[in-house]
């Protein structure tokens, strides 16, 4: 069985894989019936206000409103439950989730082996799978255009087309939308450009702009339209945290602040002077713990023996 998988066509095999993942995801929300938290009450509520034509109420309630909108959309299209609404955007995202990170691998050299390793990481992380799939949260969307963005990105590094280019960032702005801590990724990822050794100087500046240029249309048009109504920062939500002029010392007092509650109710007087390495060194903690062994650690035996066998 497992030779004959190893066998098949990279995109049978993806799509095969694409179609177990939807039906894992089908089934977990049948099984836990989309679990409510306090977040997802929160989208619940602004879908419910969207779908009754109270547009501002509903940004006043929740300024992120990409999820709560696709909600009620799905919600006003079908004529279903706003919860089972977005049961149905959960099953889809996931199923997005698991194509574009088969595709992933497949365009970063992974054979069909590597494929089915892949989708046995994520089919076992007991984060992804056991614990996040099971609620309706916003960060399904987030990972589903995150992952096709990163896709598009691997594409536009190798071919450096346009159409790549503005595919990337569409995926990638989508993302950003659902959580925005998206927009770190929209910036920072086209910087791999510059490590780009096939290339000249100009051919890479070339690709950098084709890399952010609807992300530089976008900021040329905010400007203008804010320089012309008279806006303020505070009027762009969430986005006041990226483009406020004063982030470097806002995030430098915030570690400080930090630093001092580690030194005063955790360390005690006696090791305090400890407090900023140990506030560092929980964060390098936390960042591998999250790599390391969020995807469950028997999930990473058959990728092991893959990547042994294949030595």
């Amino acid at each position: 069985m497992l030779n004959k998988l190893i066998q098949l066509p990279a995109n049978r095999l993806t799509w095969l894989m694409t179609v177990i993942g939807v039906l894992i995801a089908i089934q977990i929300n049948y099984i836990q019936h989309g679990w409510i938290n306090n977040d997802s009450v929160l989208y619940f509520e602004a879908a419910r206000l969207f779908t009754l034509g109270e547009w501002q109420q509903g940004f006043q309630l929740f300024p992120w409103p990409l999820y709560s909108g696709l909600i009620a959309l799905v919600h006003s299209i079908s004529g279903f439950s706003l919860h089972f609404s977005a049961q149905i955007l959960n099953v889809l995202f996931f199923g997005i989730t698991t194509f574009s990170f088969l595709k992933l691998i497949r365009h970063c050299g992974g054979d069909n082996a590597t494929l089915l390793c892949g989708a046995l990481l994520l089919f076992s992380s007991q984060y992804i799978v056991g614990d996040a799939l099971q609620m309706l949260l916003r960060d399904q969307g987030f990972w589903a255009f995150f992952l096709t963005g990163l896709v598009f990105f691997v594409r536009f590094y190798r071919s450096l087309s346009w159409t790549d280019a503005v595919v990337w960032q569409l995926a990638m702005i989508t993302a950003m939308l659902f959580r925005v801590e998206g927009i770190t990724y929209l910036a920072v990822l086209p910087l791999t450009l510059l490590w780009h050794n096939d290339s000249s100087f100009r051919t890479i500046c070339l690709a950098f702009i084709k890399a952010h240029s609807i992300n530089l249309a976008l900021i040329l048009t905010v400007t203008v339209y804010v320089s012309f109504t008279g806006l303020s920062v505070e009027h762009l939500g969430r986005l006041k945290e990226i483009f406020t002029p004063n982030l470097y010392q806002e995030l430098t007092a915030l570690f400080r602040y930090q630093s001092e509650i580690m030194a005063v109710q955790v360390l005690g007087k006696f090791l305090d002077e400890f407090a900023t390495e140990g506030l560092i060194l929980t964060f390098l903690f936390i960042l591998t713990s999250k790599t390391l062994l969020q995807a469950g650690s028997p999930s990473a035996l058959p990728f092991m023996s893959a990547n042994f066998a294949s030595n």
